[in-house]
């Protein structure tokens, strides 16, 4: 199963979880929200010490 089909296959238990209000502040988030994490990375490891 490929990490697309497994996220889909989990959208609604995470919706379910984010308005339980057990996580008030990960609910906050909103999809476009998150980062690029490729862009992430590179920039971690381009200030990691060598």
């Amino acid at each position: 199963m490929t990490l697309d089909r497994w996220s889909d296959s989990q959208r609604s238990r995470r919706r379910e979880l984010l308005e339980s209000g057990s996580f008030p502040l990960l609910s906050a988030f909103t999809d476009d929200t998150a980062p690029d994490l490729d862009l992430l990375f590179e920039y971690g490891l381009a200030r990691h010490p060598d």
